[in-house]
């Protein structure tokens, strides 16, 4: 079994109240029904675990469980994995929802999910690729299905970018 990791970021401007976007992003129930791949979230307090539905990729296939713990202030949800679960995936990051002074609100997401896949190190390139695709498609449908969820009429799409492991920076996928 190997180790696979991907962070991506986005951000974008939506015309919309922070408090209202803040809302759905804190509810597993509407969280999982609006985000791509996530079959369902069961919560106990501050303990989230995502069940993913299952993904074929170069010759694998795998469903995803991981649990989080989730810490939800008033501006940001951060998260990170659950340390007293065996788990073969994970997620790390946080969402920012805040205020812009020009008006509507600021969603910036930097998120690091994790794969333990029966894959040598060598396939690191191809399933950091087909992650980077995978959550890309998955921002992208997310910030679509939101927007719908919320009446946006300033529709656009959320830029997902690959983002060093690191240092944050966008890099190319």
């Amino acid at each position: 079994m190997t180790l696979f990791a991907q962070r991506v970021i986005a951000d974008d401007i939506l015309a919309v109240e922070p408090g209202r976007v803040f809302d759905v992003l804190a509810d597993p129930d509407c969280l999982a029904t609006l985000t791509p791949l996530v079959a369902r979230i069961e919560t106990d307090g501050e303990r989230w675990t995502w069940q993913l539905v299952e993904v074929s990729a170069l010759g694998v296939t795998a469903t995803a469980r991981f649990t989080t713990i989730m810490d939800i202030g008033s501006e940001a949800i951060r998260f990170r994995p659950a340390t007293d679960v065996d788990e073969r995936a994970s997620a790390t990051g946080h969402l920012e929802v805040t205020a812009e002074e020009t008006g509507g609100t600021r969603v910036a997401i930097d998120l690091t999910a994790t794969v333990e896949l029966p894959l040598p190190r060598m396939m690191s390139r191809p399933v950091t690729a087909v992650m980077f695709a995978t959550m890309r498609g998955g921002g992208s449908r997310f910030a679509d299905n939101l927007l719908d969820h919320l009446g946006n009429p300033d529709r656009r799409g959320m830029d997902v970018r690959a983002a060093d492991a690191t240092s944050g920076q966008a890099v190319p996928a």
